[in-house]
C-alpha cells in the first residue's frame, strides 16, 4: 500500500505508512507526538514513540498497561468493580510519598444523608485452603473482615469496629465518644485467673473463659464480665 510522507520546506514532520498488518503514524526522530496544544510535556517526552494528549481522553474499551501507570491528578473507578492483580511472586504496595501525621489511607462511602448512617466499606483478608487434602484439590475460602459500623447518628453518634472470621465476629469494639467497650467472642484457656480485683467485682477462677467483655473507658479498664 502506498505510504504518505508530510514535508515541509526543508524536513520531513509527518509519516503515515501501512503494511497491511497495521497503520504507523511518526514524526521526526526525538520529537514527541502532541495532540492538542494546550500544554506541552511535562514529564520529559523526547521520542518520536511518545504521544501526549492535552485534553480529555475517553476510551470505550479496555485498555492494556505494559509497563508502570502514573496517576499525578487521583484516580477513580466508577460503574465497576475495581480489581487489582499482581503476578505471581509480586507484592501489592500502597504507599505515601511522605511520612508522618496527614498521611491517611481513606476508605469511605457515600455522603450520609438526613438521619442516615453509612457503614464502611467491608475491609476484607482472604486466605484459602485444601478442604480436601486427601483427594481432589477443594480450594475454599476463609475471610477475616473489618468493618467499621455506625450504629446512632446525632450530635453524639455511636460507632462500632467489628473483627469477624467467615462472618463470625470474634471481637467488637464500640465508642459513643467517651466511652470504648471492647467485647472478645470465642475461647479463652485461662487456667487460673484473677481479673478486676481492684474494682469491687470478683471474677476470679481457674478453668476455661468461653465469653467475656471488657469496658476501657479512657484507656482505663472498669469492667470486665465473664459471660460464660
Amino acid at each position: 500500500m502506498p505510504n504518505l510522507t508530510i514535508y515541509p520546506p526543508i524536513e520531513q514532520v509527518l509519516a503515515i505508512s501501512n503494511d497491511g498488518t497495521k497503520t504507523t503514524i511518526l514524526g521526526p526522530a526525538g520529537d514527541y507526538i502532541r495532540i492538542g496544544d494546550a500544554f506541552a510535556t511535562s514529564h520529559s517526552l523526547n521520542s518520536e514513540d511518545d504521544l501526549m494528549v492535552t485534553g480529555e481522553l475517553e476510551v470505550d474499551g479496555q485498555a492494556f498497561f505494559d509497563s508502570v501507570v502514573n496517576f499525578l491528578g487521583g484516580f477513580r473507578s466508577s460503574g465497576g468493580a475495581l480489581t487489582i492483580q499482581t503476578g505471581t511472586s509480586q507484592d501489592v504496595s500502597l504507599w505515601g510519598a511522605g511520612v508522618g501525621a496527614g498521611r491517611t489511607f481513606l476508605l469511605t462511602t457515600a455522603s450520609a444523608t438526613d438521619g442516615q448512617t453509612n457503614n464502611s466499606p467491608t475491609i476484607t483478608q482472604r486466605a484459602r485452603f485444601d478442604a480436601d487434602p486427601t483427594g481432589g484439590v477443594t480450594s475454599t475460602d476463609r475471610d477475616y473482615d473489618v468493618l467499621h459500623s455506625m450504629i446512632t447518628a446525632g450530635a453524639n453518634p455511636k460507632s462500632q469496629v467489628i473483627h469477624s472470621i467467615d462472618s463470625l465476629a470474634i471481637m467488637t469494639m464500640e465508642n459513643d465518644d467517651t466511652t470504648l467497650k471492647t467485647t472478645f467472642v470465642g475461647t479463652v484457656d485461662a487456667g487460673a485467673y484473677a481479673v478486676n480485683a481492684n474494682a469491687g467485682i470478683d471474677d476470679s477462677g481457674s478453668g476455661t473463659i468461653t465469653t467475656f467483655s471488657i469496658t476501657i473507658e479512657k484507656g482505663i479498664v472498669t469492667a470486665f464480665s465473664k459471660l460464660s
